[in-house]
């Protein structure tokens, strides 16, 4: 709405001097001017829906899938397969020790989880107040060169690990 109303404002500024004060002529003008943008404009807002994973449903999830080159299994339900999109897209996004700790905080459910950088080139994080992460998603979630370790073995509410 707000493009339009600039652009509607700039558009008065180029009609000639004499059809200014002409308000048949501009009502007609802006409602051309309307009738084009309308569906441009809600074109953009579909665009932008379907840009954030967390709207994006159908179709606009499998483009989102096919730009981080993860596809949809056969069968998979929206939801189950924009957790895994977003999973691969966290995975793929850690480099620094917060974000390290925001993943095992998201994929563990614990709040608080425990990271430690004890050794060179080397992460802990331990999760006792949530579901224990596996070695291979931790070391997915370190850096390139640097090794991801689970912490010890802690008992959970939680039926299956990641």
């Amino acid at each position: 709405m707000l493009v339009r109303r600039v652009l509607w404002n700039d558009i008065k500024e180029l009609v000639l001097e004499q059809y200014r004060e002409s308000h048949n002529f501009l009502e007609l003008l802006k409602a051309v001017v309307e009738q084009t943008l309308q569906p441009l404009e809600e074109n953009m807002f579909a665009l932008q829906n379907g840009a954030d994973i967390n709207a994006a449903s159908g179709e606009w999830l499998d483009i989102l899938g096919k730009l981080i080159g993860t596809q949809r299994r056969v069968g998979e339900s929206d939801e189950s397969y924009r957790e895994r999109l977003i999973i691969f897209a966290k995975k793929n996004n850690a480099a620094t020790a917060p974000n390290v700790i925001e993943n095992a905080v998201d994929f563990s459910r614990d709040p608080n989880p425990q990271y430690m950088d004890e050794a060179p080139a080397t992460f802990f994080i331990y999760t006792p107040g949530g579901m224990q992460l596996k070695r291979d998603f931790v070391q997915g979630l370190a850096p390139a060169g640097v090794l991801g370790l689970p912490g010890a073995g802690f008992t959970s509410s939680r039926k299956e690990p990641l």
